[in-house]
């Protein structure tokens, strides 16, 4: 009953309001305004306001950021990317990025040696997140704003066409930026549900700061540190789990320890997590390849070496064969059985593959070097059995 009532009164207010508009002249107005613009440019400007729109959006995050004292490394928007190195602006046109039909801003973060600067740089990253659609809300009410007045205030038709298209299609990219802004799955999290995150989920939000900061220019063996300690005080306090967030937090801090002279006998890492299942699994498999490394360190190349081969029997369909591939051979470099320095050289364009839309902003020497890592050389010791009798036959033969 309430949903027809609902209907009627919309409908009488909707028919008012045209009723009034048409005795008026103003739905005239509106109809010659549309008409004074060529159909054939319809098209192309509809297409340009949904850029726009786009790029006013990114423009929010990005201000935000730079408004906070935060450089930024490189802007994204559909196709179009501007990129900064060496204090110089270029840009240029990444055809394969179109699939993203979006944008997104890498800012170039200062290190993080100590907890107030990583509380401050969780409240900018945190700030700059919401930033975004209430930039696009705040154009599209700018907008609205001045359609209403060329449509009842000003007498050009071409004026109030064009208006009438940008709003048009802000109505709809502004009802689209906040539904996505909701989105909340496993892999994706939109701005309002990572902002949300940012303020009140710790593990979230040392996720997503570990991994923007791996773009910026300057590192810190002190941030290493800080950071080895910080995750390793969130897995104490936190129960693990198979989820995303945990198995990327557990692998940046194996990752860190792996680089330390510290010596840990066993952690909570390598006590929970089942390193068939990780192997199999779209984001564990580098942390399976880990835990084979963390025995290496060690000094147990034995199980190591038993694990390494354990994860590269399993199957993997999560992943393409490339990726796979990669795995392999940096964690067998990583643990002596191979040497595979010239393989990441000669395969540094499938190394930047595997960063997809962040390729541009990867320093591909910085990723050769950290690929080409080598823990300390532990000897692999094995019994071996001779029948000596049967030896000692075949010499008298």
């Amino acid at each position: 009953m309430k949903k027809i009532l609902f209907i009627i009164i919309s409908a009488t207010i909707f028919g008012l309001l045209m009723s009034i508009l048409i005795h008026s002249g103003y739905y005239h107005k509106l109809i010659m305004g549309f008409k004074s613009v060529h159909f054939l440019l319809y098209l192309p400007l509809i297409i340009l306001f949904l850029v726009l729109n786009i790029l006013i959006h990114e423009l929010g995050h990005m201000f935000s950021f730079i408004f906070q004292g935060v450089k930024i490394k490189a802007l994204f928007f559909i196709i179009f990317g501007f990129i900064v190195n060496d204090k110089k602006v270029k840009f240029k046109v990444y055809p394969k990025n179109f699939k993203m039909l979006g944008g997104f801003v890498v800012p170039n973060f200062a290190p993080i040696e100590n907890d107030e600067e990583y509380h401050l740089t969780r409240k900018k990253f945190t700030n700059a997140l919401i930033a975004g659609p209430n930039t696009s809300i705040i154009y599209f009410i700018i907008v609205m704003i001045v359609f209403f007045l060329s449509w009842f205030l000003f007498k050009s038709s071409i004026l109030l066409g064009l208006m009438s298209l940008l709003f048009i299609t802000s109505f709809f990219m502004t009802l689209l930026i906040i539904f996505s802004s909701k989105l909340n799955t496993d892999e994706i999290y939109g701005d309002y549900v990572a902002f949300d995150k940012m303020k009140k989920d710790d593990r979230f939000a040392l996720v997503q700061i570990l991994q923007y900061r791996q773009f910026s220019d300057i590192n810190s063996m002190l941030e290493n540190d800080f950071f080895l300690e910080l995750i390793k005080k969130d897995l104490e306090e936190k129960r693990l789990s198979n989820k995303m967030f945990d198995i990327v937090l557990s692998t940046y801090y194996l990752t860190m320890y792996l680089k330390t002279i510290k010596i840990e006998e066993t952690n909570k890492i390598i006590e929970y997590y089942n390193v068939s299942f990780l192997a199999s699994s779209k984001y564990g498999r580098e942390l399976a390849y880990l835990i084979s490394a963390f025995y290496y360190k060690n000094g147990n190349s034995e199980e190591a070496v038993k694990l390494f081969n354990l994860v590269n029997s399993v199957k993997n369909h999560n992943l393409d064969s490339e990726a796979l591939e990669l795995l392999k051979k940096q964690y067998e470099h990583l643990l002596n059985l191979a040497e595979n320095h010239e393989y990441f050289i000669s395969n540094s364009n499938n190394l930047l593959n595997q960063y997809s839309f962040l390729a541009p902003v990867i320093n591909i020497g910085k990723v050769i070097e950290e690929l080409t890592y080598k823990l300390p050389f532990v000897p692999y010791l094995c019994k071996v059995l001779f029948n000596l009798e049967e030896q000692t036959e075949n010499n008298i033969d």
